[in-house]
Protein backbone atom coordinates (compact mmCIF):
# COMPACT_ATOMS: atom_id res chain seq x y z
CA UNK A 1 0.00 0.00 0.00
CA UNK A 2 2.91 2.44 0.93
CA UNK A 3 4.40 1.89 -2.54
CA UNK A 4 1.73 2.09 -4.57
CA UNK A 5 1.37 5.45 -2.52
CA UNK A 6 4.78 6.82 -2.97
CA UNK A 7 4.62 5.55 -6.78
CA UNK A 8 1.27 8.02 -7.21
CA UNK A 9 3.14 10.69 -5.53
CA UNK A 10 5.84 10.69 -7.65
CA UNK A 11 3.57 10.70 -10.94
CA UNK A 12 1.64 13.62 -9.48
CA UNK A 13 5.27 15.53 -9.09
CA UNK A 14 6.05 14.83 -12.36
CA UNK A 15 3.11 16.03 -13.88
CA UNK A 16 3.10 19.27 -11.63
CA UNK A 17 6.51 19.64 -12.80
CA UNK A 18 5.39 19.27 -16.60
CA UNK A 19 2.82 21.96 -15.86
CA UNK A 20 4.79 24.28 -14.26
CA UNK A 21 7.08 24.23 -16.85
CA UNK A 22 4.19 24.39 -19.72
CA UNK A 23 2.96 27.16 -17.79
CA UNK A 24 6.22 29.39 -18.07
CA UNK A 25 7.17 28.67 -21.51
CA UNK A 26 3.54 29.56 -22.82
CA UNK A 27 4.03 32.91 -20.95
CA UNK A 28 7.77 33.16 -22.85
CA UNK A 29 6.05 32.48 -26.18
CA UNK A 30 3.16 35.60 -25.09
CA UNK A 31 6.11 37.49 -24.61
CA UNK A 32 7.83 37.18 -27.37
CA UNK A 33 7.65 39.56 -29.71
CA UNK A 34 6.47 38.74 -33.40
CA UNK A 35 9.10 39.56 -36.19
CA UNK A 36 7.35 41.89 -39.22
CA UNK A 37 7.85 41.77 -42.48
CA UNK A 38 9.74 44.21 -44.16
CA UNK A 39 9.60 45.94 -47.54
CA UNK A 40 12.31 47.82 -48.89
CA UNK A 41 11.87 50.00 -52.09
CA UNK A 42 14.60 51.93 -53.55
CA UNK A 43 13.38 54.36 -56.49
CA UNK A 44 16.59 55.52 -58.51
CA UNK A 45 16.70 58.89 -59.37
CA UNK A 46 14.40 60.27 -57.37
CA UNK A 47 14.36 63.75 -55.93
CA UNK A 48 12.52 64.99 -52.76
CA UNK A 49 11.01 68.14 -53.92
CA UNK A 50 9.35 66.25 -56.70
CA UNK A 51 7.08 64.35 -54.19
CA UNK A 52 3.22 65.55 -53.18
CA UNK A 53 4.19 65.34 -49.47
CA UNK A 54 7.49 67.27 -50.07
CA UNK A 55 5.16 69.95 -51.02
CA UNK A 56 5.31 69.21 -55.03
CA UNK A 57 2.60 71.07 -56.72
CA UNK A 58 1.97 68.46 -59.10
CA UNK A 59 0.28 64.63 -58.11
CA UNK A 60 2.95 62.65 -58.82
CA UNK A 61 3.49 60.30 -55.92
CA UNK A 62 -0.47 60.18 -54.74
CA UNK A 63 0.33 56.39 -52.81
CA UNK A 64 3.92 57.20 -51.64
CA UNK A 65 1.79 59.99 -50.14
CA UNK A 66 -0.63 58.20 -48.77
CA UNK A 67 1.78 56.24 -46.95
CA UNK A 68 4.29 59.39 -45.97
CA UNK A 69 0.71 60.43 -44.04
CA UNK A 70 -0.06 57.38 -42.36
CA UNK A 71 3.45 56.76 -41.29
CA UNK A 72 6.53 58.87 -40.56
CA UNK A 73 8.26 61.35 -43.24
CA UNK A 74 11.17 62.60 -42.66
CA UNK A 75 11.86 66.40 -43.97
CA UNK A 76 15.57 66.27 -44.10
CA UNK A 77 17.56 63.12 -45.56
CA UNK A 78 20.71 62.83 -47.46
CA UNK A 79 22.48 60.37 -49.43
CA UNK A 80 26.20 60.17 -48.65
CA UNK A 81 27.28 60.44 -52.54
CA UNK A 82 24.73 60.79 -55.55
CA UNK A 83 25.86 57.39 -57.42
CA UNK A 84 23.25 54.32 -57.36
CA UNK A 85 25.88 51.70 -56.81
CA UNK A 86 27.34 53.49 -53.76
CA UNK A 87 24.36 54.70 -52.58
CA UNK A 88 22.21 51.76 -52.28
CA UNK A 89 25.29 50.15 -51.11
CA UNK A 90 25.40 52.02 -48.18
CA UNK A 91 21.07 52.13 -47.76
CA UNK A 92 22.09 47.96 -47.64
CA UNK A 93 24.92 48.25 -45.16
CA UNK A 94 24.84 51.91 -43.28
CA UNK A 95 28.13 52.42 -43.88
CA UNK A 96 29.92 55.08 -45.77
CA UNK A 97 31.20 54.96 -49.10
CA UNK A 98 34.73 55.54 -48.09
CA UNK A 99 34.06 52.79 -45.69
CA UNK A 100 32.49 50.34 -48.01
CA UNK A 101 34.80 51.33 -50.30
CA UNK A 102 32.32 51.42 -53.55
CA UNK A 103 32.39 54.67 -54.92
CA UNK A 104 31.48 54.13 -58.37
CA UNK A 105 29.11 52.06 -60.52
CA UNK A 106 30.34 48.88 -61.55
CA UNK A 107 32.87 48.25 -58.04
CA UNK A 108 32.30 45.00 -56.21
CA UNK A 109 30.72 45.29 -52.47
CA UNK A 110 33.23 43.56 -50.20
CA UNK A 111 31.93 40.13 -49.10
CA UNK A 112 33.51 41.24 -45.67
CA UNK A 113 30.83 44.14 -45.53
CA UNK A 114 27.72 42.80 -44.11
CA UNK A 115 24.29 43.80 -45.42
CA UNK A 116 20.86 44.36 -44.00
CA UNK A 117 19.39 40.83 -45.99
CA UNK A 118 22.48 38.48 -44.52
CA UNK A 119 21.30 39.90 -40.55
CA UNK A 120 17.91 39.19 -41.86
CA UNK A 121 18.59 35.61 -43.10
CA UNK A 122 20.53 34.72 -40.35
CA UNK A 123 17.85 35.20 -38.00
CA UNK A 124 14.92 33.45 -39.60
CA UNK A 125 13.77 35.55 -42.61
CA UNK A 126 13.18 34.65 -46.59
CA UNK A 127 15.00 37.24 -48.32
CA UNK A 128 13.56 38.57 -51.82
CA UNK A 129 15.56 41.34 -53.89
CA UNK A 130 14.60 42.28 -57.97
CA UNK A 131 16.67 45.18 -58.98
CA UNK A 132 15.87 47.16 -61.88
CA UNK A 133 19.36 48.52 -63.38
CA UNK A 134 23.08 46.94 -64.06
CA UNK A 135 25.41 47.59 -61.75
CA UNK A 136 23.50 46.22 -58.44
CA UNK A 137 23.72 42.47 -59.81
CA UNK A 138 24.98 39.27 -58.07
CA UNK A 139 28.04 39.49 -59.74
CA UNK A 140 28.79 42.92 -57.71
CA UNK A 141 27.82 41.32 -54.88
CA UNK A 142 24.59 42.60 -54.18
CA UNK A 143 22.87 39.86 -54.26
CA UNK A 144 24.74 39.14 -50.51
CA UNK A 145 22.46 37.97 -48.60
CA UNK A 146 19.10 36.69 -50.78
CA UNK A 147 17.35 33.54 -50.69
CA UNK A 148 16.00 34.70 -54.31
CA UNK A 149 17.20 37.27 -56.17
CA UNK A 150 16.06 38.74 -59.28
CA UNK A 151 18.84 40.22 -61.47
CA UNK A 152 18.56 39.34 -64.82
CA UNK A 153 15.74 40.38 -67.42
CA UNK A 154 14.45 39.91 -70.85
CA UNK A 155 14.87 43.30 -73.45
CA UNK A 156 11.74 45.05 -73.37
CA UNK A 157 10.97 45.87 -77.30
CA UNK A 158 9.60 49.44 -75.91
CA UNK A 159 12.92 50.38 -74.35
CA UNK A 160 15.60 52.02 -76.26
CA UNK A 161 18.61 50.74 -74.47
CA UNK A 162 18.55 46.89 -74.47
CA UNK A 163 19.44 45.63 -70.84
CA UNK A 164 20.52 48.44 -69.19
CA UNK A 165 17.36 49.08 -67.36
CA UNK A 166 14.44 46.92 -66.10
CA UNK A 167 11.00 49.02 -65.90
CA UNK A 168 8.39 48.90 -63.33
CA UNK A 169 5.94 46.07 -64.80
CA UNK A 170 8.63 44.00 -65.53
CA UNK A 171 9.86 44.25 -61.67
CA UNK A 172 6.61 43.87 -60.31
CA UNK A 173 6.26 40.07 -62.45
CA UNK A 174 9.64 39.22 -60.82
CA UNK A 175 8.03 40.42 -57.23
CA UNK A 176 4.85 38.99 -57.74
CA UNK A 177 6.60 35.42 -58.85
CA UNK A 178 9.06 35.43 -55.85
CA UNK A 179 6.28 36.42 -53.27
CA UNK A 180 4.24 33.53 -54.92
CA UNK A 181 7.52 31.74 -54.57
CA UNK A 182 7.48 32.77 -50.61
CA UNK A 183 3.77 31.84 -50.17
CA UNK A 184 3.43 28.44 -51.51
CA UNK A 185 7.00 27.15 -49.55
CA UNK A 186 8.51 29.52 -46.74
CA UNK A 187 5.26 31.29 -45.68
CA UNK A 188 6.62 29.63 -42.04
CA UNK A 189 9.19 32.63 -41.96
CA UNK A 190 9.15 36.14 -41.69
CA UNK A 191 9.71 37.84 -45.01
CA UNK A 192 12.07 40.87 -46.41
CA UNK A 193 11.68 42.23 -49.91
CA UNK A 194 13.47 44.58 -51.42
CA UNK A 195 12.13 46.55 -54.38
CA UNK A 196 14.22 48.74 -57.02
CA UNK A 197 12.50 50.57 -59.39
CA UNK A 198 14.16 52.61 -61.80
CA UNK A 199 11.99 54.70 -64.03
CA UNK A 200 12.59 57.86 -63.06
CA UNK A 201 16.03 57.72 -64.36
CA UNK A 202 16.57 59.32 -68.17
CA UNK A 203 16.23 58.19 -70.50
CA UNK A 204 12.69 59.36 -69.56
CA UNK A 205 10.22 57.17 -71.55
CA UNK A 206 6.59 58.81 -72.70
CA UNK A 207 3.34 57.49 -70.66
CA UNK A 208 0.25 58.78 -72.59
CA UNK A 209 -2.14 57.60 -70.06
CA UNK A 210 -0.82 59.83 -66.99
CA UNK A 211 -1.99 63.39 -66.83
CA UNK A 212 -0.81 66.17 -64.93
CA UNK A 213 -2.89 68.79 -64.35
CA UNK A 214 -0.46 71.46 -63.09
CA UNK A 215 2.14 73.69 -65.79
CA UNK A 216 5.51 73.62 -64.99
CA UNK A 217 6.96 76.90 -65.87
CA UNK A 218 10.48 77.04 -64.50
CA UNK A 219 13.70 75.18 -65.86
CA UNK A 220 13.00 72.90 -69.34
CA UNK A 221 8.87 72.61 -69.04
CA UNK A 222 9.06 69.29 -71.19
CA UNK A 223 11.88 67.59 -69.52
CA UNK A 224 10.13 67.99 -66.20
CA UNK A 225 7.45 67.22 -67.39
CA UNK A 226 8.51 63.76 -68.35
CA UNK A 227 10.72 63.02 -65.45
CA UNK A 228 7.50 63.55 -63.04
CA UNK A 229 5.40 61.13 -65.59
CA UNK A 230 8.05 58.83 -64.64
CA UNK A 231 7.54 58.86 -61.05
CA UNK A 232 4.12 58.37 -61.04
CA UNK A 233 4.66 55.70 -63.21
CA UNK A 234 6.55 54.51 -60.59
CA UNK A 235 4.22 55.70 -57.58
CA UNK A 236 1.42 53.56 -59.94
CA UNK A 237 3.17 50.30 -59.70
CA UNK A 238 4.25 50.42 -55.72
CA UNK A 239 0.83 50.86 -55.27
CA UNK A 240 0.12 47.65 -57.51
CA UNK A 241 3.07 45.85 -55.34
CA UNK A 242 1.58 46.57 -52.04
CA UNK A 243 -2.12 45.81 -53.03
CA UNK A 244 -0.48 42.15 -53.80
CA UNK A 245 0.79 41.83 -50.82
CA UNK A 246 -2.06 43.33 -48.95
CA UNK A 247 -3.66 40.19 -50.97
CA UNK A 248 -1.29 37.81 -49.54
CA UNK A 249 -2.17 38.87 -45.99
CA UNK A 250 0.86 40.36 -45.59
CA UNK A 251 0.14 44.19 -44.81
CA UNK A 252 -0.96 43.76 -41.73
CA UNK A 253 2.30 43.01 -39.99
CA UNK A 254 4.52 44.73 -42.98
CA UNK A 255 7.05 47.71 -42.47
CA UNK A 256 7.79 49.63 -45.44
CA UNK A 257 10.28 52.11 -46.10
CA UNK A 258 10.25 54.47 -49.33
CA UNK A 259 13.22 56.00 -50.50
CA UNK A 260 15.46 57.15 -53.30
CA UNK A 261 19.14 57.05 -54.15
CA UNK A 262 20.02 60.21 -55.26
CA UNK A 263 17.96 63.02 -57.41
CA UNK A 264 18.31 64.77 -60.57
CA UNK A 265 19.71 67.92 -61.51
CA UNK A 266 18.00 70.46 -64.22
CA UNK A 267 20.13 73.12 -64.34
CA UNK A 268 19.94 74.58 -61.28
CA UNK A 269 24.03 74.93 -60.62
CA UNK A 270 25.16 75.44 -63.96
CA UNK A 271 24.30 71.67 -65.69
CA UNK A 272 21.18 70.33 -66.96
CA UNK A 273 21.07 66.49 -66.84
CA UNK A 274 22.45 63.81 -64.49
CA UNK A 275 23.40 63.46 -60.93
CA UNK A 276 26.85 64.02 -60.68
CA UNK A 277 27.16 66.88 -58.43
CA UNK A 278 25.96 67.79 -54.64
CA UNK A 279 24.19 70.44 -54.03
CA UNK A 280 20.44 69.70 -52.66
CA UNK A 281 18.99 68.87 -55.68
CA UNK A 282 21.22 65.39 -56.28
CA UNK A 283 21.82 64.58 -52.42
CA UNK A 284 18.36 65.58 -50.89
CA UNK A 285 15.95 62.35 -51.24
CA UNK A 286 12.47 61.26 -49.63
CA UNK A 287 12.33 58.90 -46.87
CA UNK A 288 9.17 57.06 -45.61
CA UNK A 289 8.20 54.99 -43.19
CA UNK A 290 4.93 53.13 -42.50
CA UNK A 291 3.00 50.44 -41.32
CA UNK A 292 3.26 47.67 -38.39
CA UNK A 293 4.88 49.92 -35.17
CA UNK A 294 5.28 52.94 -36.96
CA UNK A 295 3.51 56.21 -35.03
CA UNK A 296 1.11 57.57 -37.68
CA UNK A 297 1.11 61.05 -38.97
CA UNK A 298 4.56 62.19 -38.23
CA UNK A 299 7.09 64.46 -39.71
CA UNK A 300 10.43 64.82 -38.65
CA UNK A 301 12.66 67.47 -39.67
CA UNK A 302 16.27 66.67 -38.14
CA UNK A 303 18.78 66.20 -40.77
CA UNK A 304 19.05 62.11 -41.07
CA UNK A 305 21.12 60.12 -43.72
CA UNK A 306 20.25 56.84 -45.96
CA UNK A 307 22.68 55.43 -44.11
CA UNK A 308 20.45 54.83 -41.00
CA UNK A 309 17.84 53.15 -43.37
CA UNK A 310 19.47 49.26 -42.16
CA UNK A 311 20.27 49.66 -38.81
CA UNK A 312 16.60 51.11 -38.67
CA UNK A 313 15.00 48.17 -40.47
CA UNK A 314 17.14 45.33 -38.48
CA UNK A 315 15.84 47.49 -35.56
CA UNK A 316 12.16 46.57 -36.12
CA UNK A 317 13.35 43.15 -36.30
CA UNK A 318 15.21 43.17 -32.68
CA UNK A 319 18.08 43.05 -34.58
CA UNK A 320 21.79 44.47 -35.76
CA UNK A 321 24.95 44.10 -37.33
CA UNK A 322 27.63 42.61 -36.31
CA UNK A 323 30.02 45.88 -36.15
CA UNK A 324 29.93 49.17 -35.50
CA UNK A 325 27.89 51.18 -38.81
CA UNK A 326 27.20 54.86 -39.40
CA UNK A 327 23.61 54.65 -39.07
CA UNK A 328 21.43 55.30 -36.17
CA UNK A 329 18.08 53.67 -35.44
CA UNK A 330 15.49 56.24 -36.63
CA UNK A 331 12.87 55.12 -34.08
CA UNK A 332 14.21 56.51 -31.33
CA UNK A 333 15.09 59.61 -33.19
CA UNK A 334 11.02 59.88 -33.90
CA UNK A 335 11.17 59.74 -30.14
CA UNK A 336 13.60 62.06 -28.97
CA UNK A 337 14.42 64.64 -32.59
CA UNK A 338 16.31 66.76 -30.91
CA UNK A 339 18.83 64.74 -29.16
CA UNK A 340 20.05 64.15 -32.76
CA UNK A 341 20.93 67.92 -33.70
CA UNK A 342 24.19 68.06 -33.85
CA UNK A 343 24.61 65.05 -36.13
CA UNK A 344 26.92 65.82 -39.09
CA UNK A 345 27.13 63.79 -42.45
CA UNK A 346 30.30 63.85 -44.99
CA UNK A 347 28.81 64.43 -48.64
CA UNK A 348 31.47 63.23 -51.65
CA UNK A 349 30.45 63.82 -55.41
CA UNK A 350 30.70 61.16 -57.92
CA UNK A 351 34.09 60.36 -57.86
CA UNK A 352 36.42 61.66 -60.90
CA UNK A 353 33.71 64.01 -62.08
CA UNK A 354 32.77 65.84 -58.76
CA UNK A 355 36.09 66.06 -56.35
CA UNK A 356 35.11 68.57 -53.61
CA UNK A 357 33.55 67.34 -50.64
CA UNK A 358 30.86 68.38 -48.42
CA UNK A 359 29.71 68.32 -44.83
CA UNK A 360 26.07 69.10 -43.77
CA UNK A 361 25.08 69.62 -40.19
CA UNK A 362 22.17 70.82 -39.83
CA UNK A 363 21.28 74.12 -40.44
CA UNK A 364 24.49 74.08 -42.60
CA UNK A 365 26.05 72.71 -45.54
CA UNK A 366 29.80 73.71 -46.34
CA UNK A 367 31.79 72.87 -49.40
CA UNK A 368 34.89 72.74 -49.62
CA UNK A 369 36.06 73.27 -53.15
CA UNK A 370 38.50 71.36 -54.94
CA UNK A 371 36.83 71.48 -58.20
CA UNK A 372 38.27 75.03 -59.33
CA UNK A 373 41.48 73.48 -58.24
CA UNK A 374 41.82 71.32 -61.62
CA UNK A 375 42.24 74.14 -64.04
CA UNK A 376 45.63 73.58 -65.02
CA UNK A 377 48.21 70.81 -64.64
CA UNK A 378 51.85 71.74 -66.19
CA UNK A 379 54.54 69.62 -67.12
CA UNK A 380 58.44 70.40 -67.46
CA UNK A 381 61.18 68.82 -68.76
CA UNK A 382 63.84 70.17 -66.47
CA UNK A 383 63.86 69.25 -62.31
CA UNK A 384 62.04 72.69 -60.66
CA UNK A 385 64.96 73.41 -58.41
CA UNK A 386 62.59 75.28 -55.51
CA UNK A 387 61.81 71.62 -54.71
CA UNK A 388 64.65 69.74 -52.22
CA UNK A 389 65.44 66.09 -54.24
CA UNK A 390 65.41 64.52 -50.43
CA UNK A 391 61.79 65.34 -50.24
CA UNK A 392 61.17 62.82 -52.90
CA UNK A 393 59.78 59.16 -52.74
CA UNK A 394 60.21 56.59 -54.98
CA UNK A 395 57.12 54.83 -56.68
CA UNK A 396 57.55 51.13 -56.09
CA UNK A 397 56.54 48.50 -58.61
CA UNK A 398 53.07 47.34 -56.66
CA UNK A 399 52.42 51.01 -58.49
CA UNK A 400 53.39 50.49 -62.18
CA UNK A 401 51.95 48.25 -64.61
CA UNK A 402 54.06 48.01 -68.21
CA UNK A 403 52.67 46.83 -71.02
CA UNK A 404 55.17 46.61 -74.19
CA UNK A 405 56.29 50.19 -74.97
CA UNK A 406 53.16 51.29 -72.19
CA UNK A 407 54.08 52.30 -68.93
CA UNK A 408 51.18 53.03 -66.56
CA UNK A 409 51.86 54.95 -63.29
CA UNK A 410 49.17 54.53 -60.36
CA UNK A 411 50.06 57.57 -57.49
CA UNK A 412 48.73 57.13 -54.28
CA UNK A 413 46.07 58.89 -52.54
CA UNK A 414 46.85 61.79 -50.58
CA UNK A 415 45.52 62.72 -47.52
CA UNK A 416 47.39 65.87 -46.65
CA UNK A 417 44.98 68.95 -45.43
CA UNK A 418 44.13 71.92 -48.20
CA UNK A 419 44.83 72.26 -52.11
CA UNK A 420 48.49 70.21 -52.74
CA UNK A 421 50.59 69.41 -55.96
CA UNK A 422 51.59 66.29 -56.69
CA UNK A 423 55.11 66.59 -58.72
CA UNK A 424 55.76 63.37 -60.32
CA UNK A 425 59.62 63.01 -61.72
CA UNK A 426 61.71 60.39 -64.03
CA UNK A 427 64.51 60.48 -65.74
CA UNK A 428 65.24 59.53 -69.45
CA UNK A 429 68.60 58.14 -69.89
CA UNK A 430 67.54 57.38 -73.70
CA UNK A 431 65.06 59.37 -75.83
CA UNK A 432 63.89 58.34 -78.98
CA UNK A 433 60.46 60.26 -78.47
CA UNK A 434 57.44 59.32 -76.48
CA UNK A 435 53.72 60.77 -75.37
CA UNK A 436 52.37 60.83 -72.57
CA UNK A 437 48.78 61.96 -70.78
CA UNK A 438 46.83 61.80 -67.36
CA UNK A 439 44.25 59.57 -66.64
CA UNK A 440 41.22 59.68 -63.77
CA UNK A 441 39.32 56.90 -65.36
CA UNK A 442 38.95 55.24 -68.83
CA UNK A 443 36.42 58.18 -70.02
CA UNK A 444 37.97 61.33 -68.80
CA UNK A 445 41.55 62.55 -69.23
CA UNK A 446 43.80 64.65 -70.38
CA UNK A 447 45.07 65.21 -74.23
CA UNK A 448 47.74 63.14 -74.92
CA UNK A 449 51.27 65.24 -74.81
CA UNK A 450 53.80 64.23 -77.30
CA UNK A 451 57.64 64.83 -76.81
CA UNK A 452 59.82 64.68 -80.04
CA UNK A 453 63.08 62.31 -80.03
CA UNK A 454 66.19 64.87 -78.73
CA UNK A 455 68.97 62.74 -77.86
CA UNK A 456 70.84 64.82 -75.03
CA UNK A 457 68.88 67.52 -74.56
CA UNK A 458 65.30 66.08 -72.84
CA UNK A 459 66.62 63.85 -69.67
CA UNK A 460 64.08 64.44 -67.39
CA UNK A 461 60.29 64.62 -66.94
CA UNK A 462 58.37 66.46 -64.31
CA UNK A 463 54.62 66.23 -64.07
CA UNK A 464 52.90 68.81 -61.76
CA UNK A 465 48.95 68.40 -61.24
CA UNK A 466 46.61 68.97 -58.50
CA UNK A 467 45.83 66.86 -55.88
CA UNK A 468 42.96 66.41 -53.16
CA UNK A 469 42.38 63.69 -50.56
CA UNK A 470 39.82 61.81 -53.07
CA UNK A 471 42.57 61.45 -55.91
CA UNK A 472 44.12 58.13 -57.42
CA UNK A 473 45.34 59.11 -60.95
CA UNK A 474 47.18 57.33 -63.20
CA UNK A 475 49.92 58.51 -65.75
CA UNK A 476 50.14 56.99 -68.99
CA UNK A 477 53.02 56.95 -70.90
CA UNK A 478 53.69 55.10 -74.44
CA UNK A 479 57.56 54.75 -75.54
CA UNK A 480 59.12 54.79 -78.69
CA UNK A 481 61.45 52.38 -79.20
CA UNK A 482 64.84 52.80 -77.85
CA UNK A 483 63.54 55.39 -75.55
CA UNK A 484 63.96 54.66 -71.92
CA UNK A 485 62.16 56.17 -68.70
CA UNK A 486 62.84 55.17 -65.07
CA UNK A 487 63.95 56.53 -61.47
CA UNK A 488 60.07 57.44 -60.85
CA UNK A 489 59.34 59.49 -57.78
CA UNK A 490 56.80 61.55 -56.12
CA UNK A 491 56.55 64.24 -53.71
CA UNK A 492 53.23 66.46 -52.51
CA UNK A 493 54.20 70.14 -52.51
CA UNK A 494 51.69 72.72 -51.26
CA UNK A 495 49.52 75.41 -53.16
CA UNK A 496 52.32 77.99 -52.06
CA UNK A 497 55.73 75.74 -53.39
CA UNK A 498 54.23 75.89 -56.72
CA UNK A 499 56.98 77.20 -59.05
CA UNK A 500 55.32 78.82 -61.21
CA UNK A 501 53.83 78.86 -65.01
CA UNK A 502 57.50 80.18 -66.13
CA UNK A 503 59.28 76.93 -65.27
CA UNK A 504 56.83 74.76 -67.48
CA UNK A 505 57.24 74.47 -70.96
CA UNK A 506 53.75 72.87 -71.48
CA UNK A 507 50.37 73.79 -70.09
CA UNK A 508 48.33 70.62 -70.06
CA UNK A 509 44.75 71.53 -71.74
CA UNK A 510 42.66 69.44 -69.45
CA UNK A 511 39.45 67.37 -70.68
CA UNK A 512 38.62 66.40 -66.65
CA UNK A 513 38.21 70.22 -65.85
CA UNK A 514 35.56 70.71 -69.02
CA UNK A 515 33.41 67.48 -67.65
CA UNK A 516 33.55 68.40 -63.96
CA UNK A 517 29.76 68.87 -64.50
CA UNK A 518 29.98 71.74 -61.58
CA UNK A 519 29.45 75.20 -61.33
CA UNK A 520 32.25 75.50 -58.71
CA UNK A 521 35.59 75.09 -61.10
CA UNK A 522 34.24 78.93 -62.45
CA UNK A 523 35.30 80.47 -58.74
CA UNK A 524 37.38 79.82 -56.39
CA UNK A 525 36.11 80.51 -53.43
CA UNK A 526 34.27 77.56 -50.94
CA UNK A 527 30.76 77.25 -50.34
CA UNK A 528 28.69 77.77 -47.32
CA UNK A 529 24.46 77.43 -47.36
CA UNK A 530 22.28 78.36 -44.25
CA UNK A 531 19.71 75.33 -45.57
CA UNK A 532 16.97 76.48 -43.24
CA UNK A 533 16.38 79.34 -45.24
CA UNK A 534 17.85 78.37 -48.86
CA UNK A 535 17.59 74.56 -48.96
CA UNK A 536 18.08 74.98 -53.01
CA UNK A 537 22.12 76.03 -51.95
CA UNK A 538 21.16 78.91 -53.96
CA UNK A 539 23.26 81.96 -52.08
CA UNK A 540 26.74 81.45 -50.68
CA UNK A 541 27.86 82.91 -47.38
CA UNK A 542 31.22 81.64 -47.35
CA UNK A 543 32.26 85.62 -46.84
CA UNK A 544 29.52 86.24 -44.35
CA UNK A 545 31.61 87.41 -40.76
CA UNK A 546 28.90 85.51 -38.12
CA UNK A 547 29.67 82.71 -40.40
CA UNK A 548 33.62 82.48 -39.93
CA UNK A 549 33.73 80.00 -36.97
CA UNK A 550 31.41 77.54 -37.81
CA UNK A 551 33.58 77.33 -41.49
CA UNK A 552 36.69 76.72 -39.43
CA UNK A 553 35.47 74.03 -37.31
CA UNK A 554 33.71 72.29 -40.41
CA UNK A 555 36.69 72.63 -42.69
CA UNK A 556 38.88 71.26 -39.79
CA UNK A 557 36.24 68.34 -39.08
CA UNK A 558 35.87 67.35 -43.02
CA UNK A 559 39.48 66.36 -42.91
CA UNK A 560 39.13 64.27 -39.92
CA UNK A 561 36.11 62.56 -40.52
CA UNK A 562 37.23 61.65 -44.58
CA UNK A 563 41.05 60.00 -42.24
CA UNK A 564 38.16 58.37 -39.95
CA UNK A 565 36.44 56.78 -42.70
CA UNK A 566 39.52 54.93 -44.76
CA UNK A 567 40.98 54.19 -41.56
CA UNK A 568 37.86 52.42 -40.41
CA UNK A 569 37.70 50.78 -43.98
CA UNK A 570 41.28 49.00 -43.26
CA UNK A 571 40.04 47.64 -39.77
CA UNK A 572 37.07 46.17 -41.28
CA UNK A 573 37.85 44.91 -44.41
CA UNK A 574 41.02 43.02 -42.92
CA UNK A 575 39.65 42.01 -39.49
CA UNK A 576 36.69 42.54 -36.77
CA UNK A 577 35.85 46.59 -35.90
CA UNK A 578 35.42 46.81 -32.32
CA UNK A 579 34.30 49.93 -30.25
CA UNK A 580 37.42 49.00 -28.55
CA UNK A 581 39.27 49.82 -31.27
CA UNK A 582 38.40 53.34 -31.31
CA UNK A 583 41.22 56.07 -30.74
CA UNK A 584 40.75 59.50 -28.57
CA UNK A 585 41.13 60.93 -31.99
CA UNK A 586 38.20 58.56 -33.61
CA UNK A 587 36.41 59.00 -30.41
CA UNK A 588 36.66 63.10 -30.73
CA UNK A 589 35.09 63.02 -33.91
CA UNK A 590 32.63 60.46 -32.95
CA UNK A 591 31.29 62.72 -30.55
CA UNK A 592 31.67 66.14 -32.28
CA UNK A 593 29.58 64.07 -35.58
CA UNK A 594 27.05 63.82 -32.85
CA UNK A 595 27.26 59.74 -32.34
CA UNK A 596 28.96 59.76 -29.01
Amino acid sequence: MKAKTSSTLSVLSVLFVLSVLLFFSSCGEKKLKPKPHILLITIDTLRRDHLGVYGYPRDTSPFIDRLAREGVMFRNVVTPIPLTAPSHASILTSLHPLTHHVTLNGEKLDHRVQTIAEVLKENGYYTIGTIAMGCLTGNKNFSQGFDSFSDRWEREEHLTRTLVERTAPAVNKSLFQQIQEYDSKHKDKPLFIWAHYYDPHYPYYRHKHITLKTDIRQGKPKVLDRYDKEIRYTDEHIKQLYNYLEKKGITRMLVTCITGDHGEQFGEHGYSGGHMDFYSENTHVPLVLHGFGIPGNKVIDTYVSTMDIGVTLLGMAGLTFDYSTEGIDLKKLVKKPRTYLKRKFLLIGTPKWARSVQLVGYPFAYILNFDYHYKYWYVSYRHTPRIDETRFKPLHKKHMEIKGSQIFVDLPHVLDRGRNYLVVRADIPRNEGFAFNIKVNPFLSTKKVKVPGTPGKIKHLEIVYPVTVLDQIQVALYLNVNTGIDNFRYAVITKNEFPGKAVFTEKIENKIYRRLMTQRKEKQENEFFDLSADIEMEKNQVTVKKYKPTIMNYKKLIYSVFKYYCKKNVRLLEGSYEESELTAEDKRILKTLGYL
